[in-house]
């Protein structure tokens, strides 16, 4: 895999992606969260902390609703990307 030079690792991009969702995620006086990210967030977030699997066919634009209740995640639509389980 090609790295850009001087870039994060995966290592402390994966720990920094995970703390930013929890946070946002976790905060009761949000009732609708919306979080536009590139294609590697999202997927980080499908993979490490939802244990979805791999997203495949991620477009741009793509749009994936998650509900959350009692801090259990589950996806409810996916317009743009499916789950390569």
């Amino acid at each position: 895999m090609n790295y850009v030079k001087d870039s994060e690792s995966y290592e402390t991009f994966v720990p920094r992606v995970i703390k930013a969702f929890e946070e946002t995620t976790s905060n009761p006086k949000h009732k609708v969260i919306a979080i536009v990210t590139h294609g590697g967030l999202i997927k980080v977030i499908f993979r490490e902390f939802l244990q979805l699997g791999e997203l495949k066919d991620l477009v741009d634009c793509a749009i994936i609703e998650i509900n959350i209740e009692d801090h259990v995640f589950w996806v409810i639509a996916m317009d743009g990307a499916e789950i390569n389980f």
